[in-house]
């Protein structure tokens, strides 16, 4: 159970399969420890984690359970996973991600379209 609290800590992002491989098991993101953890339903210990890009914050699985897509925010990449191996098997590029010094982005769109 810390276990499962230390990674809860973390801001993270639940990703539960339904592939009879891993239906016991949820996949979340550690923002601040640049991983990404699985933790057993049966018991929410967590049984693997594996390293990720800078500051992972969402994935998905692809729909037939071979490949874990990583959005590592701060690596400006999409990193491609093995779930079964754990291993990056390549980055996609994902273009640099919009950094605020303020409390408001005040960004505009080519078009002059913004955050009102």
């Amino acid at each position: 159970m810390k276990a499962f609290l230390k990674t809860s800590a973390a801001t993270c992002v639940l990703a539960m399969t339904a592939a009879s491989a891993w239906s016991g098991e949820i996949w979340v993101t550690n923002e601040k420890d640049d991983t990404v953890s699985v933790i057993a339903t049966e018991t929410l210990e967590v049984i693997q984690t594996y390293e990720t890009g800078e500051r992972p914050r969402g994935i998905t699985f692809s729909k037939d359970y071979t490949r874990l897509y990583i959005c590592a925010s701060d690596s400006d990449a999409v990193q491609v996973m093995d779930p079964n191996t754990g291993e990056i098997l390549h980055d996609l590029p994902s273009g640099e991600r919009r950094r605020c010094d303020h409390h408001r982005c005040q960004h505009r769109d080519p078009q002059g379209r913004g955050p009102d």
